[in-house]
């Protein structure tokens, strides 16, 4: 009997000394990430100094999501401004001398600019309630069957991301990206993939009230470097095939993510639960996506985009409306362009240089056309109940690309540069790492 409680308290012993081995193992793994994630992004030093917290990569993914999720409850006013040092040396890229304002100490200010905006995120990330709902509204959707996706890569499509990726150069401090993405410029290389998927949620404006904006990306054609131009355009032809496989793979999640924010908005702001919703999309990888190729392979690309819209629209719920932005409309003036020609009309009518067709309140889709409203990042406001704008971002940047200094629809959606302010910046996964979780994924057999 001795001999068995004598034992049994060794036993018990060894487990509990097994436990706190255990535990001490795991707190010394997580420890340096949780510590520089988890709490604000610097603190004061016994001497009154700033002191920031660094981090230490390499890091696994899943301890990545976990600090993530950790650190989103501490953002503020305070430490918000540290974040955008990621965005600091991008200028010593080749080529992008136009960046230069986002040198030496890079914050939100010089990367955002516009003072409404700044202080729009600033009150927002102060706001747990307004944060909470953006949170909650975050929308994932991807034209996999669930069977087939890939779930490691495409978690590896939405965390290895870069501060900057403008017609193919990567941007960015290396430093600052393990410091305050727990990863390095080499990580993301190394895990860029193919994957696509639509990604959207509520975004607060400054006096535009709460709006929707979903982001996603086309085929870039940019350059006979690219890999879309590699993979899909053999010896200046393009394989139409491919292209319009990929354009259904793009819009039909965006249009199904679109849908459901949409949805989110109207809960967030208590209307009816049926209000129309108004999708404005830009001729997203059209224009100057398709600079490399000669004019007979952009006129197909062109004529793949409306025919899948068309198509997408008409399978689409029809709570949603979508408005299709013409920024130039002389671009489309050639009689060639019947699929645009036969789209109605309702917003920019004396804009147009064709015969235009009337829009009546049945038609689900429509254009906008000209500098107003064909223009997605300043738009006229009075034709929507729920809007949900679109943002053309790209495969490898973080949401906002270069921000303010960028030329381009993301750049000036996140800075409100000659449009609204508003919090679509806040849709990266550094402040809303719920996109993260697979639960909340739709799959779409695209």
């Amino acid at each position: 009997m001795i001999y068995e409680c004598e034992l049994f308290f060794l036993f018990y012993r060894m487990e509990s000394q097994y436990r706190k081995a255990a535990h001490y193992y795991k707190y010394r793994k997580y420890n340096n990430l949780y510590t520089s994630l988890k709490r604000p992004l610097y603190q004061y030093g016994g001497n009154g100094k700033r002191e920031e917290i660094r981090l230490a990569p390499p890091y696994d993914k899943d301890e990545l999501i976990d600090a993530y999720i950790e650190r989103a409850r501490n953002w503020s006013s305070d430490n918000i401004d540290c974040f955008f040092q990621i965005y600091d040396d991008v200028a010593s890229q080749e080529g992008l001398d136009w960046l230069d304002r986002l040198t030496d100490e890079v914050d939100m200010e010089k990367f955002i600019q516009k003072p409404e905006t700044i202080d729009l995120i600033k009150e927002t990330v102060d706001n747990s309630g307004r944060m909470e709902t953006i949170s909650d509204s975050m929308c994932v959707v991807l034209p996999y069957s669930k069977s087939t996706g890939n779930v490691s890569k495409i978690l590896d499509k939405m965390i290895y991301r870069v501060p900057i990726n403008i017609a193919g150069d990567i941007g960015g401090n290396s430093e600052q990206m393990s410091k305050y993405l727990g990863y390095e410029m080499t990580s993301a290389q190394e895990n860029y993939n193919e994957m696509t998927y639509s990604i959207g949620g509520i975004a607060y404006t400054q006096d535009k009230g709460t709006i929707g904006v979903c982001h996603t990306w086309a085929p870039n054609f940019e350059s006979q470097e690219s890999t879309d131009y590699k993979k899909m355009v053999k010896d200046g032809e393009l394989d139409e095939d491919m292209y319009e496989k990929k354009m259904k793979q793009i819009l039909l999640p965006l249009l199904r993510c679109a849908l459901s924010v949409g949805q989110k908005v109207i809960e967030s702001t208590r209307k009816d639960p049926n209000t129309k919703i108004t999708l404005r999309l830009p001729l997203i990888g059209q224009g100057a996506f398709l600079q490399a190729l000669d004019d007979s392979e952009r006129l197909k690309c062109n004529k793949v985009f409306f025919r899948v819209i068309k198509e997408s629209v008409s399978d689409m719920d029809d709570q949603l409306d979508v408005a299709l932005l013409i920024f130039n409309p002389d671009e489309f003036e050639d009689p060639v362009f019947k699929d645009v020609h036969s789209i109605p009309v309702r917003l920019g009518r004396d804009d147009a240089n064709w015969e235009v067709t009337d829009w009546s309140e049945s038609d689900r889709l429509f254009t906008y056309l000209g500098r107003n409203g064909g223009n997605i990042v300043a738009p006229q406001w009075e034709h929507e109940d729920v809007l949900v704008l679109a943002n053309a971002w790209d495969d490898f940047s973080l949401i906002g690309n270069g921000g303010y200094a960028d030329k381009s629809v993301d750049g000036f959606m996140v800075s409100g540069r000659f449009g609204i302010s508003n919090t679509s910046y806040l849709h990266n996964i550094a402040f809303t790492p719920s996109s993260l979780d697979v639960r909340r994924w739709e799959w779409l057999d695209a």
